[in-house]
């Protein structure tokens, strides 16, 4: 699921929990003013019953919502990798490869077209920035902490966009 889809999943159980509480408080308070007439033990079991399914909607909504924040998590170290690599080499593997078109004076004349980076070239590109980072290192341009980080930051920025590619293409097969 996607960020927005477990965030919404997850106000929707809330809601749905919060709903079925004020609902039970409600008929609750109505039992005790005499409005329902429903005996001691039918009530307990229905209060039982009720808590019960609260229970399961408040845990499902928490299991949503840690869903949620670990994803919206791995978006934002991956924004960030691809950023510091982007200012770091010059490059990123969110850049579209311009394939044609027209470039005019004129903005309405002009137009490109372009297409995303393949999977072997995302990893041909990871590689030769990997190995940037051996040849600086072993340079001692850089210390190996940084070395270690950048190389962290290329893995992180480079993998999950294969990732991503890879379940988008297989998403499109089906």
């Amino acid at each position: 699921m996607t960020r927005l889809e477990l965030l919404n999943k997850s106000d929707e159980l809330t809601t749905a929990w919060m709903d079925k509480q004020a609902k039970l408080d409600n008929y609750v308070q109505r039992w005790l003013n005499g409005e329902v007439q429903m005996g001691t033990e039918g009530m307990q079991q229905l209060v039982d019953n009720a808590s019960q399914q609260i229970e399961q909607l408040k845990s499902q909504a928490a299991q949503f919502q840690k869903e949620y924040m670990k994803v919206a998590e791995e978006e934002a170290m991956r924004e960030n990798a691809v950023i510091s690599v982007r200012n770091n080499f010059g490059v990123s593997p969110d850049e579209i490869i311009i394939t044609g078109g027209v470039l005019s004076s004129n903005a309405n004349e002009s137009h490109l077209e372009g297409r995303n980076k393949t999977p072997e070239e995302l990893e041909i590109e990871k590689m030769q920035l990997l190995a940037s980072v051996r040849e600086k290192a072993t340079k001692k341009e850089i210390s190996l902490a940084e070395a270690s980080n950048l190389a962290q930051k290329i893995n992180i920025a480079y993998n999950s966009t294969l990732y991503e590619q890879e379940n988008t293409q297989g998403e499109m097969k089906r």
